[in-house]
Protein backbone atom coordinates (compact mmCIF):
# COMPACT_ATOMS: atom_id res chain seq x y z
CA UNK A 1 0.00 0.00 0.00
CA UNK A 2 1.42 3.36 -1.04
CA UNK A 3 1.86 6.04 1.61
CA UNK A 4 -0.54 8.98 1.51
CA UNK A 5 0.85 12.01 -0.26
CA UNK A 6 1.15 15.23 1.66
CA UNK A 7 -1.06 17.99 0.17
CA UNK A 8 1.99 20.01 -0.88
CA UNK A 9 3.40 16.98 -2.77
CA UNK A 10 0.36 16.66 -5.03
CA UNK A 11 0.78 20.12 -6.54
CA UNK A 12 4.54 20.46 -6.45
CA UNK A 13 6.57 21.02 -9.59
CA UNK A 14 7.87 17.48 -9.33
CA UNK A 15 4.34 16.11 -9.44
CA UNK A 16 3.20 12.95 -7.70
CA UNK A 17 5.40 9.88 -7.63
CA UNK A 18 4.56 6.83 -9.71
CA UNK A 19 3.08 4.93 -6.76
CA UNK A 20 0.49 7.69 -6.17
CA UNK A 21 -1.10 7.71 -9.60
CA UNK A 22 -2.35 5.54 -12.44
CA UNK A 23 -4.60 3.05 -10.68
CA UNK A 24 -8.27 2.57 -11.44
CA UNK A 25 -9.14 3.56 -7.89
CA UNK A 26 -7.02 6.71 -7.78
CA UNK A 27 -6.36 9.74 -9.92
CA UNK A 28 -4.02 9.64 -12.90
CA UNK A 29 -1.02 11.94 -13.02
CA UNK A 30 -2.80 14.15 -15.58
CA UNK A 31 -5.89 14.35 -13.39
CA UNK A 32 -3.81 15.46 -10.40
CA UNK A 33 -2.13 18.15 -12.53
CA UNK A 34 -5.51 19.39 -13.78
CA UNK A 35 -7.01 19.36 -10.29
CA UNK A 36 -4.14 21.48 -9.00
CA UNK A 37 -4.47 23.89 -11.93
CA UNK A 38 -8.20 24.30 -11.32
CA UNK A 39 -7.62 25.88 -7.90
CA UNK A 40 -7.83 29.07 -9.94
CA UNK A 41 -10.29 28.96 -12.85
CA UNK A 42 -8.66 27.73 -16.06
CA UNK A 43 -9.83 27.17 -19.67
CA UNK A 44 -9.51 23.74 -21.30
CA UNK A 45 -6.64 24.87 -23.54
CA UNK A 46 -4.54 25.81 -20.50
CA UNK A 47 -5.36 22.54 -18.75
CA UNK A 48 -4.39 20.59 -21.87
CA UNK A 49 -1.03 22.40 -21.97
CA UNK A 50 -0.41 21.60 -18.31
CA UNK A 51 -1.17 17.92 -18.89
CA UNK A 52 0.80 17.84 -22.16
CA UNK A 53 -2.25 16.72 -24.17
CA UNK A 54 -3.22 17.77 -27.71
CA UNK A 55 -6.44 15.87 -28.47
CA UNK A 56 -9.40 17.75 -26.94
CA UNK A 57 -11.86 14.84 -27.18
CA UNK A 58 -9.55 12.33 -25.50
CA UNK A 59 -8.58 14.90 -22.87
CA UNK A 60 -12.23 15.66 -22.11
CA UNK A 61 -13.17 11.96 -21.91
CA UNK A 62 -10.17 10.65 -19.98
CA UNK A 63 -9.33 13.59 -17.70
CA UNK A 64 -12.10 16.19 -17.35
CA UNK A 65 -15.23 14.02 -17.34
CA UNK A 66 -13.98 11.62 -14.62
CA UNK A 67 -13.00 14.61 -12.44
CA UNK A 68 -16.42 16.21 -12.95
CA UNK A 69 -18.26 12.93 -12.32
CA UNK A 70 -16.31 12.51 -9.09
CA UNK A 71 -17.37 16.01 -8.05
CA UNK A 72 -13.78 17.30 -7.91
CA UNK A 73 -14.07 20.02 -10.58
CA UNK A 74 -16.96 21.92 -12.14
CA UNK A 75 -17.63 24.14 -15.14
CA UNK A 76 -17.96 27.86 -14.57
CA UNK A 77 -20.80 28.22 -17.14
CA UNK A 78 -23.09 25.30 -16.35
CA UNK A 79 -25.81 26.06 -18.90
CA UNK A 80 -23.33 26.46 -21.81
CA UNK A 81 -20.83 23.55 -21.69
CA UNK A 82 -19.39 24.37 -25.14
CA UNK A 83 -18.95 28.10 -24.53
CA UNK A 84 -15.66 29.58 -25.74
CA UNK A 85 -15.47 31.29 -22.33
CA UNK A 86 -15.89 28.00 -20.43
CA UNK A 87 -13.46 27.48 -17.57
CA UNK A 88 -13.09 24.81 -14.92
CA UNK A 89 -12.61 25.23 -11.18
CA UNK A 90 -12.05 22.94 -8.22
CA UNK A 91 -15.02 22.13 -5.96
CA UNK A 92 -15.06 21.92 -2.17
CA UNK A 93 -14.62 18.15 -2.45
CA UNK A 94 -11.61 18.74 -4.72
CA UNK A 95 -10.12 21.18 -2.21
CA UNK A 96 -10.63 18.61 0.55
CA UNK A 97 -8.86 15.97 -1.56
CA UNK A 98 -5.93 18.29 -2.20
CA UNK A 99 -5.75 19.01 1.51
CA UNK A 100 -5.65 15.26 2.21
CA UNK A 101 -9.04 15.06 3.94
CA UNK A 102 -10.91 13.02 1.31
CA UNK A 103 -10.36 10.29 -1.25
CA UNK A 104 -11.81 10.14 -4.78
Amino acid sequence: MAPKARPDDRCSNRGPSGDQVGTKLGLSEDQVKVLCACVSEAPMSELMDIAGRTNRTKFRNSVLKPLMQAGLIEMTILDRPRSSNQKYRVTERGRALLAGRDTP
